[in-house]
């Protein structure tokens, strides 16, 4: 389980620390590779979650 919120964290610090540079350096998170990339991750920490966790369902 530990894992998992590990995984869960760092994903989010990532994308945290990836707006910022966003914001500060004006450029642009809409890309085609950018969005492939978030979708594919959020999809398969989304399922990673529902397995060791399958009440947070939300």
């Amino acid at each position: 389980m530990d894992t998992v919120l590990t995984l869960q964290l760092v994903w989010s610090l990532y994308l945290a620390c990836k707006d910022i540079f966003a914001l500060r350096n004006k450029k642009d998170l809409h890309t085609p590779h950018d969005l492939l990339f978030f979708v594919v991750i959020d999809w398969v920490s989304r399922s990673i979650s529902l397995l060791y966790y399958p009440c947070s369902y939300v």
